[in-house]
């Protein structure tokens, strides 16, 4: 039995014998990047991998109430912003949980995306901004990509831009000072 790499964010739903009648594994889309300019570009997205209920126990919504659970869990425990996953084309029921009852939209069609060569939807849904402790992350995320985008203005290296900052740091005192001893002057006149 292999581990779970996002045990936060999967769900079972069990009969009254404590049976599993109905999963839902979901993992955050980290891309496995190390690239920090490309993980910043992008809010924290989770997706949804696998969702599956026996027959005997469809209609009774426990697939929606997997889906909630865990896009629930995405934003509150890792920040996410926004849910993706894929769906088979033919897959009617499914896709009416998504679109109609969970309110994913698609966002892209994968050609031969199944290994039987069907199509997969792509489909998305917006959680929510980020709340909690994920406030300050996102601020922080969306700092370091105007950071980033202002020294491509610039034209300048990391260390050019702090050299810059510190030198218009020290001009503003500078005038902050002159601007105060004219004030004492203007004051005693």
């Amino acid at each position: 039995l292999s581990q779970v790499t996002w045990p936060r964010l999967s769900f079972i739903a069990s009969d009254h014998k404590g049976n599993c009648v109905g999963y839902v594994l979901a993992k955050m889309d980290d891309d496995n990047n190390r690239d920090q300019k490309k993980r910043d570009e992008k809010a924290p997205n989770g997706h949804i991998t696998s969702l599956a209920v026996m027959r005997s126990h469809r209609k009774l919504g426990l697939a929606s109430r997997l889906m909630i659970q865990a896009n629930e869990a995405m934003r509150e425990i890792y920040g996410s912003q926004y849910c993706s996953l894929h769906v088979r084309r033919s897959n009617r029921a499914a896709l009416h949980l998504y679109k109609e009852t969970m309110g994913f939209t698609q966002y892209d069609l994968e050609v031969g995306y199944y290994a039987d060569g069907e199509d997969a939807l792509a489909m998305k849904k917006f959680l929510g901004e980020p709340k909690g402790k994920h406030v300050e992350v996102e601020e922080k995320r969306l700092e370091r990509v105007r950071i980033r985008k202002e020294r491509d203005e610039n034209n300048e290296s990391a260390s050019d831009r702090k050299q810059r900052l510190r030198r218009e740091k020290i001009e503003a005192r500078k005038k902050e000072s002159v601007d105060g001893k004219t004030d004492e002057k203007d004051e005693k006149q």
